[in-house]
């Protein structure tokens, strides 16, 4: 099923390459491999349409975290909120980068963590979503003591 899903891809068939890899996570039984799934279904998906990356992405977020690999997790988060963020839609963006704020500091990362704070805190002025910087502010206070 995965060959079918890349030979789409090759051609270009981006909604026939998601559905196969869909259909790979739906017979898998193991939660590393639907993560794996599921995030070559956002790469898909991204080129087709934002929120369907964003939905397939979340999920590829979930599926890391239950397998324990919170790093890729993390990662992935990290690179939806880019993604995001390249289309303004900074509100998203900013639940993105604070999910992998917390991700990298699950993994003791705190470098990584407060890259993503402060990415996040700068979409917030960015916005002029001033009122919202408190909660940045609060999420890292959290994510620390």
């Amino acid at each position: 099923m995965s060959q079918a899903a890349n030979c789409y891809k090759l051609q270009q068939n981006w909604q026939k390459a998601i559905d196969c890899y869909l259909d790979c996570v739906s017979y898998c039984t193991e939660e590393a491999e639907h993560a794996s799934y599921l995030l070559d279904a956002a790469h898909a998906a991204k080129k087709i349409s934002a929120s369907k990356y964003l939905e397939l992405g979340k999920r590829a977020i979930d599926a890391y975290c239950l397998s324990g690999r919170i790093s890729s997790a993390a990662g992935l988060a990290k690179e939806i909120a880019e993604s995001l963020e390249e289309e303004y839609d900074f509100e998203e963006a900013v639940s993105a980068y604070e999910k992998a704020a917390e991700l990298y500091n699950m993994e003791e990362q705190v470098t990584q963590s407060n890259s993503m704070i402060i990415k996040a805190s700068d979409l917030r002025i960015l916005s002029r979503n001033f009122n919202a910087l408190g909660a940045s502010i609060k999420v890292s206070f959290i994510l620390y003591t």
